[in-house]
């Protein structure tokens, strides 16, 4: 078997599956841009490029990439075992890591989708300008998040059934973005949520050399 060509339609099979359902791509895409929108941007003063404007365009594409990556997986693989779909694949002459890469490979599409919005409404709208090096590397972090948080959501696949993959999925995505400090600046955050976080000395740092 031509895994190169088993390959290519299971990450095609899996990016139009995912593109077919609008439940899932609306959210996806527009709740990370619209927040940002409205706190990178109109709270910020609209379009005035300032630190705040970057902040948020960091923690906006973390929250951009957990969402398809802990739903891709955490959701889409519980309900695939619910409906049998993995039986049939195990009978299938693929290797099994193909059926992973191919859901990592949606998960990375919808992620790049998400961030190229949003870092235009950054660039455009909320006045953000830094070196393409940083954009560079700011866009491989992001990227980056995907693996964590995949691995988080297969977890949640094989372990729950569909309707609670949903439940779950949703109470940790929207907890690890919250007490992440990904909606708000940690330092709008109690002392002891932001020591828990490790970041209150990097942030305090980040932040006076901001405002001098």
């Amino acid at each position: 078997m031509n895994l190169l060509g088993a390959l290519s339609r299971e990450c095609g099979a899996e990016v139009l599956k995912a593109f077919r359902a609008p439940e899932y791509v609306i959210p996806t895409i527009a709740l990370p841009v619209a927040f940002y929108t409205i706190f990178g941007v109109l709270m910020n003063g609209g379009g005035g490029g300032g630190q705040q404007a970057v902040y948020l365009l960091a923690t906006y594409g973390v929250f951009a990439t957990m969402g398809p990556s802990m739903f891709g997986f955490g959701v889409g693989v519980a309900m695939e075992r619910d409906r049998g779909w993995l039986d049939l694949k195990r009978v299938a002459p693929m290797p099994a890591w193909i059926y992973l890469v191919a859901k990592l490979f949606a998960a990375l599409i919808f992620s790049v989708c998400t961030l190229s919005i949003l870092y235009s409404v950054a660039g455009w709208a909320g006045g953000v300008s830094l070196p393409r090096t940083v954009w560079a590397t700011l866009l491989a972090v992001h990227l980056g998040v995907t693996i964590p948080f995949s691995l988080l959501g297969l977890s949640l696949g094989f372990s729950l059934k569909g309707n609670g993959a949903v439940a779950v999925t949703n109470i940790l995505y929207l907890g690890l973005s919250l007490l992440g400090g990904l909606w708000m600046p940690l330092m709008m955050f109690p002392g002891w949520l932001r020591d828990a976080a490790h970041t209150d000395g990097a942030w305090r740092g980040w932040h006076q050399r901001g405002t001098t």
